[in-house]
Order: structure tokens, then sequence, then C-alpha cells
């Protein structure tokens, strides 16, 4: 995502029912070029997380994307993506958008594996987060509480 969000103004919250993340684009060096007329804050991302497995995300140039994750097994989810744009099809441009984005997603496939890997190696102990004060892009703060929330409700279910 460095072709399109500035990390430095990237802000993570935490609510009780969702996560909001938050940043501006890349100005001059954004990876794309695709603007949507109208859209209301075009320079800028958010993504939406609510509890507990959707996302909403608007991209620099008011493209909003719709996340569904469905859980399978354990340890396989699906995930479900729909682009929503102002017109039926999208524009040459809008595509590039599409296109970048799914680029950038298919890169973080094979981190995540490793993590889910790791997970199961005999040295895999539970670690510490890394938190910081201003809750920038290298604050994992949404991570601690999407497990808080998951180990509330696995508990609550038993």
């Amino acid at each position: 995502m460095e072709g399109a969000l500035d990390y430095a103004s990237y802000r993570v919250t935490v609510h009780k029912h969702h996560h909001s993340h938050r940043s501006r684009d890349k100005g001059s060096a954004q990876g794309y070029a695709s603007r949507t007329p109208g859209a209301a804050k075009p320079n800028e991302f958010g993504s939406w997380l609510l509890w507990p497995n959707w996302c909403l995300e608007v991209y620099p140039g008011g493209n909003l994307t719709v996340f569904h994750h469905v859980p399978l097994a354990p340890e396989r989810t699906v995930q479900k993506v729909e682009w929503y744009f102002p017109h039926s099809e999208p524009t040459k441009e809008e595509q590039e958008v599409v296109d970048f984005v799914h680029g950038v997603r298919m890169e973080d496939v094979p981190i995540c594996e490793s993590v889910q890997s790791g997970l199961h190696s005999l040295g895999y102990r539970q670690g510490r987060f890394i938190v910081d004060a201003e809750r920038s892009e290298i604050s994992e703060h949404a991570v601690h509480d999407f497990q808080r929330k998951l180990l509330d409700a696995l508990g609550a279910a038993i």
C-alpha cells in the first residue's frame, strides 16, 4: 500500500464494535490516478472493520470496497470482495485501482500464511504487541482488541 497511503498520517482507532483506520493519500506519488467525481474526501483513505467479519474501505479517489470474511474452518477463511463505483461498469482508471489494490492484497497472502505457520511452531510463545502512544501505522493495539473480542465471544459461547 506504499503507493496509495501516507503512512506518517495513518492512525487506527479502536471502538466498541469496530476499528477505524484513516490516512491521507500519497499526493503526486499516488500509485493510481482515479478520482471519483463528487467524492467527499478524495485525498483520504478510510477503513472500518465491523466486528466480527466485515470491512468497508474507501480508497483515495472515493472508491468503496466491501469485504466479508467467511470462516470455513478454524484455520480457513474466504474473503469476499465487492467494489462499488458510480456506474455499473468501472472505467479504465477505476479498474486500475481495483488491480492495484488486488496486487497489494496478493502480496499479503504469503505473509499471512507464514504467520499462521509460525503460530504452530514449537518456538512460538505468546508475544507482546507493539503499541505506541500515537496509535500509528506500526501499533498493534487493534489486533490486541480483536483478539480480546474473540476470546470474550468464545467464552460467552461456551
